[in-house]
């Protein structure tokens, strides 16, 4: 609601960032919504949306306001690390902007406690080639609100 209200006031706001763990069954429907989602936001604030993924690496420019990050666990380190930057609320290099991050996860998500489920799929992707803090300042910076898909 307060990125919401400082984007109507034409004020900058920080990243907004959305996580979304699904299961697998329904990974194209809630790629379709984070699509809609995204373009709504970019919309919003006159400016556009892209979709990244391993294939189609990150290409922000000025006027980017939305972006989906399809099946982030598949990405290397060296580029999910990125987002750390990206998503640094107040050193963001692109204010404005929504994140959506969309990755699968095969066992029961609690939705009482979704951030624990994210941080744990993303802890558990690149443990052993990153240390956890690191890992787990990522998490916190890529899921502001956090959704668990049942």
């Amino acid at each position: 609601k307060q990125w919401y209200q400082r984007r109507v006031r034409g004020e900058r706001a920080d990243p907004l960032t959305i996580f979304f763990l699904t299961p697998p069954s329904l990974i194209i429907p809630v790629y379709q919504f984070s699509t809609q989602l995204s373009e709504k936001f970019a919309a919003f604030s006159k400016g556009s949306s892209m979709m990244v993924d391993a294939d189609h690496p990150l290409a922000l420019t000025e006027s980017t306001r939305g972006v989906v990050v399809s099946n982030f666990t598949s990405l290397p380190w060296s580029e999910a690390q990125v987002y750390m930057q990206f998503c640094d609320n107040d050193n963001a290099p692109f204010p404005n902007t929504v994140f959506i991050f969309v990755a699968e996860k095969s066992l029961a998500c609690d939705p009482k406690r979704p951030d624990r489920a994210v941080e744990e799929v993303i802890v558990g992707r690149w443990r052993g080639e990153v240390e956890v803090e690191t890992i787990e300042a990522l998490a916190a910076r890529i899921s502001a609100v956090a959704v668990c898909i049942t």
